[in-house]
């Protein structure tokens, strides 16, 4: 705990310096939210101490949509999901637009997980897919085992297998390949030392 007040004294004194300028305050932000960004997995509390010494009314509009996607994250990491994914949509549709792949991947999870709690599991399977597919294209296997997970927990959720047999969710979104993807997913967070 200690610890944690010593990093949010630092990054506060140094957002204090330089925000008598914008740009300034705007390229201290952008250096934080990539820390944050690095941390959120493996240290999301420290991602959080670093996020809430961010002053939202110097960042621009890519970074007020990097802070939202990190503030969904962090409410995923810690079980406390909004009850409306308004705030994250608007970030998905940004990065949509900027064809931040990468981003737009964990924006549609954070936005899935947000679906599914409110059980909105259909519109949740879709967003879960399309982030499925941006995995796939990036390589990127340790989410296309989160998105794989949390199609099967959809599956096993609805009991609906046939719903989602369509061609809306095309046969690599089948239930047959969540099992093993399921066993990538755990293999991959184990392996990033989450459990």
């Amino acid at each position: 705990m200690h610890l944690n007040k010593i990093i949010l004294t630092f990054f506060t004194i140094v957002l204090s310096i330089v925000s008598g300028c914008k740009h300034n305050a705007d390229s201290v932000a952008d250096m934080l939210l990539s820390k944050a960004e690095t941390l959120v997995d493996g240290s999301p509390a420290q991602a959080a101490i670093i996020l809430d010494s961010i002053s939202e009314k110097d960042l621009s509009l890519l970074n007020r949509h990097r802070a939202t996607l990190l503030k969904g994250s962090l409410q995923y990491y810690g079980d406390s999901l909004p009850e409306s994914d308004s705030l994250i949509a608007t970030s998905v549709s940004f990065f949509r637009k900027k064809n931040d792949r990468p981003r737009l991947m964990q924006a549609l999870f954070v936005q899935a997980q947000i679906r599914r709690d409110i059980r909105d599991q259909y519109k949740s399977m879709s967003l879960a897919c399309e982030g499925y597919d941006i995995a796939s294209e990036l390589s990127n296997p340790l989410w296309q085992g989160r998105f794989a997970q949390l199609k099967s927990n959809l599956f096993d959720e609805t009991g609906d297998y046939l719903n989602y047999n369509t061609p809306r969710f095309s046969d690599r979104h089948n239930y047959g390949g969540m099992t093993k993807n399921r066993y990538i997913c755990k293999k991959e967070e184990n392996q990033n030392g989450k459990t």
